[in-house]
């Protein structure tokens, strides 16, 4: 007959194993615990990655300063050779330079190798930003002024004795002048010709720079033989010309400056005064037998500024009084 064992024999061997398995646990615990070490800060590495982080960053802002530059001064070449290719031109700048960028990282000691995507990607995009802030800040005032003036449309006065007739057109293409009475249709406009009563012609334009207008120059030529030759003088006519800020009788009316601000929308009488200038011709003789004959001729308008950009503008018209 088998022996029964007692049930306290068997709980205490029970509770033995489940205590050696908690000591094993807490046991292999701690010596994983011992095994792992928290990694020591290499303060010189560090040190060293930063140093190379700093050579980077200058080199890149040194030569993409140089290459802003390059642009500009290959940008003005380009303009002064012509061909319309200044604005394309002066990236070679930026392309060129980046070798110089490589160069620098060696002569430095930067191992390019070692160099991974995140950096090239951060120095590549400081780069080219810095490249084109410089190139954008060189080509505009007060560095530099690339825009020509700007001669604007031109307004026209006639005065037939004592009703005033307004016109404005614009004359660029170089054809004679049509004058009209405004109320008339586009149809209906006729040249300067046999205009009895014909007492003021006047035309006006106004002459602005982005930033520094230097000169303005105003001309009036008449054509003798198929020439343009200067006329300052006129038995039958008071010839006025220049600037209208420094000719005081030579204002024009409040019905004018209505007349100015449909032409030139988006400025203002201030701006108009101060770069405002006009031809007038006073008839004061229309009896004379000079005005009998047709007179062709031209007033041309030329204008600089602080670096020597030019633009000019003519108004071609004819004038028979009978």
């Amino acid at each position: 007959m088998p022996l029964l064992t007692k049930p306290s024999s068997y709980r205490s061997v029970t509770l033995l194993a489940r205590r050696r398995n908690i000591e094993g646990e807490v046991q292999a615990e701690e010596e994983e615990k011992k095994a792992f070490k928290p990694e020591e800060f290499d303060e010189l590495d560090h040190m060293q990655k930063e140093n190379r982080s700093a050579k980077m960053l200058g080199i890149s802002l040194g030569v993409a300063i140089l290459a802003g530059l390059g642009s500009f001064l290959i940008m003005r070449l380009a303009i002064l050779i012509g061909g319309g290719f200044h604005l394309y031109v002066p990236l070679l700048s930026p392309v060129l330079m980046f070798a110089l960028v490589i160069y620098l990282f060696s002569r430095f000691g930067i191992v390019i190798k070692t160099l991974d995507w995140k950096k090239w990607l951060e120095n590549g995009a400081m780069y080219t930003l810095t490249w084109f802030v410089i190139w954008m800040l060189s080509m505009n005032p007060p560095f530099t002024d690339l825009s020509a003036p700007v001669i604007s449309k031109d307004l026209v006065q006639l005065d037939l004795e004592n009703q005033m007739n307004i016109s404005y057109i614009d004359y660029s293409g170089g054809r004679k002048m049509l004058i009209g009475d405004e109320t008339a249709s586009v149809g209906e406009i006729s040249p300067i010709e046999n205009m009895n009563g014909l007492r003021n012609i006047s035309i006006f334009v106004v002459v602005t720079d982005n930033w520094d207008l230097r000169g303005v120059d105003l001309t009036l030529d008449r054509l003798v033989q198929g020439e343009w030759k200067e006329m300052t003088a006129h038995p039958a006519l008071n010839i006025t010309l220049g600037s209208v800020d420094d000719k005081t009788s030579f204002d024009p009316s409040k019905k004018e400056f209505k007349e100015l601000k449909k032409v030139w929308s988006g400025g203002s009488e201030e701006v108009w005064e101060k770069n405002l200038y006009g031809l007038r011709l006073e008839v004061r003789d229309p009896s004379s037998s000079e005005l009998r004959d047709q007179m062709d001729l031209r007033l041309l308008i030329r204008s600089s500024d602080a670096s020597s950009n030019k633009a000019s503008h003519e108004v071609l018209f004819s004038i028979k009084v009978s």
